[in-house]
């Protein structure tokens, strides 16, 4: 039970990286400025601050369809932190906030979304249904509502359409958010898995031509950008002396990308080096990377895959 609300904690913040990562100004435009300070603490993650700030806004604005969709959205990062037994029970909690927003505003685009993604992901059991997902999709194609386009990727994922229908999904989706990083990052890793690497490179390319056009990238992205450069570059065999520079700096300048280890980087390096012919500093990374590997599964089959074409090369 606990890896189902897992998943639909994860969906949910999904939603929410659609909505916040494509431009914090364009989400506030969707909320009263009164509740603006209360976005701003979800978006830094404080959910204390955030439960403050809205009982104080309720008490001065009363119970706003603003304020029922940030407390929906409160329970998000409320999830990640409660028992199993209270899941089921926030999970409720969450959908009634986002229905209770819908009634005082049935226009409301972002609860509307937020409680799509909900139907898809819940089962019954919470409160969960399909046919209601469905529903509040249409509304949200009735608006043309730009929040369409991450629910209708989700809907296309769950139903496991054809991967030419979901390829059409993003690219209305890139158009209708052209400086959403977080979701063309979501759609790199689906081309790397597939070895699609073309379509893999396509999308780096264009994160990072938004971030030369923002002003300052923050050290986290930039950090995030050079480490799937990298990774691109261990799998697909291409540009490999870039990705090995970058992983290196990102290496020496201690500077790695948030839940990205260093055993990871030091995993891609090997790789890179094996693709350069360079089986002795291949040999050398996957030794740094068994280190500290600990109980990482994908990165122990990894690094055994890679010691065997390592042993290969030198044989």
């Amino acid at each position: 039970m606990r890896t189902f609300f897992i998943g639909l904690f994860s969906i949910l913040l999904l939603s929410h990286s659609a909505q916040a990562n494509a431009n914090e100004n364009e989400m506030a435009a969707y909320i009263d400025p009164v509740f603006h300070p209360a976005l701003e603490l979800f978006n830094a993650g404080d959910a204390r601050g955030l439960d403050r700030e809205l009982d104080s806004l309720r008490r001065q604005h009363g119970n706003k369809a603003d304020y029922h969709y940030l407390r929906g959205q409160h329970s998000i990062l409320r999830m990640a932190e409660v028992s199993t037994i209270r899941m089921p029970f926030m999970a409720r909690g969450m959908r009634n906030h986002w229905q209770d927003a819908i009634k005082a505003d049935p226009n409301h685009e972002l609860a509307t979304m937020s409680l799509a993604m909900f139907h898809m992901a819940a089962p019954g059991i919470v409160g969960g249904n399909k046919d209601e997902a469905e529903s509040l999709y249409q509304q949200l194609v009735a608006l043309e509502s730009r929040w369409q386009h991450p629910v209708n990727i989700t809907r296309l994922t769950m139903q496991e359409a054809p991967q030419e229908e979901l390829d059409q999904a993003y690219e209305s989706m890139f158009v209708a958010f052209p400086k959403n990083t977080q979701m063309r990052l979501t759609y790199f890793y689906t081309k790397v898995q597939a070895e699609d690497w073309d379509a893999a490179n396509e999308q780096l390319l264009a994160i990072q031509a938004v971030y030369a056009e923002r002003d300052e990238v923050s050290a986290e992205d930039q950090a995030l950008l050079d480490y799937q450069w990298g990774r691109l570059a261990a799998e697909s065999g291409r540009d490999l002396e870039k990705g090995r520079d970058l992983l290196l700096g990102l290496l020496a300048d201690s500077r790695l990308p948030e839940n990205i280890r260093a055993e990871w980087a030091h995993a891609r390096l090997a790789a890179i080096f094996l693709h350069l012919g360079q089986s002795e500093h291949a040999a050398t990374h996957v030794e740094q990377a068994r280190r500290g590997m600990d109980d990482d599964e994908r990165l122990a089959e990894l690094l055994n895959e890679l010691t065997a074409k390592v042993q290969a090369a030198d044989s």
